[in-house]
């Protein structure tokens, strides 16, 4: 979440309060402290060196370093590209995400020389055609949300929904194949939904939470708002 709002101040001169840094930074710390406790995973060899080594700690880092900077700008680049061109929808941006991601797929399949062992591994298990549209299907929906998440609410709101998705994910694992949550991985998950809970309320505050929903509705004009308003003050007993 901080690199996605530095990025935002560097790209789009957006400005964020100091409690939306601090809650970002709490809520990685959280999902540190869950991780670390929850998963016990045994690293015994790296392409690029020893993972117990100065090599190998130094290329994770390097790794990680890039991760952190091409992710948060993705979110960002998005971000200003809804903002540019408003008749661009959600759809269009996942066909262009996706028809690049294929191409620099199959240009690594290529270069590496794996084409053709993924292809001929394909067709001597035919049952992983099935595991394979699964997995694009689903891949299809989440991107439907991501994209409509990034277009309507921006990268760090985005970046919150991708981090709380973690920590359900491991939370999940941990449940399904039972692998023990110990009191510092609790602790964790207190401190994540406590930053967001933290963050969520200085961020309303003295905001109505259907006025807020609705400013972001940039197709809807104030007749419009104002007729959703009427409605539902018409329909709900407040």
């Amino acid at each position: 979440m901080v690199p996605v709002m530095l990025m935002g101040k560097l790209m789009n001169n957006k400005t964020y309060e100091s409690y939306e840094y601090l809650s970002g930074a709490t809520v990685g710390f959280g999902l540190y402290l869950f991780m670390s406790s929850s998963e016990q995973i045994d690293l015994r060899q790296n392409v690029m060196g020893d993972p117990e080594g100065v090599r190998g700690a130094l290329c994770g880092v390097v790794l990680l370093l890039l991760f952190l900077l091409f992710d948060s700008f993705t979110g960002q680049w998005q971000t200003r590209m809804f903002q540019l061109n408003k008749q661009l929808s959600p759809l269009q941006m996942m066909l262009i995400m996706n028809a690049f991601s294929a191409v620099f797929s199959f240009v690594t399949l290529v270069h590496q020389e794996e084409l053709t062992d993924s292809l001929l591994f394909v067709l001597a298990h035919p049952d992983l055609l099935l595991h394979v549209a699964l997995f694009c299907l689903c891949s299809t929906v989440g991107q439907l949300f991501i994209f409509y998440t990034v277009k309507n609410f921006g990268a760090v709101v985005f970046a919150i929904i991708m981090s709380v998705r973690i920590l359900f994910s491991t939370l999940l694992s941990c449940l399904v194949y039972r692998h023990p949550v110990s009191e510092l991985g609790v602790l964790g998950i207190l401190v994540v939904f406590g930053a967001i809970t933290c963050r969520l309320q200085r961020k309303t505050r003295g905001k109505p939470l259907l006025v807020l929903l609705l400013r972001d509705r940039v197709d809807w004009g104030p007749r419009e708002q104002e007729q959703v308003l009427r409605e539902w003050h018409e329909h709900i007993d407040i």
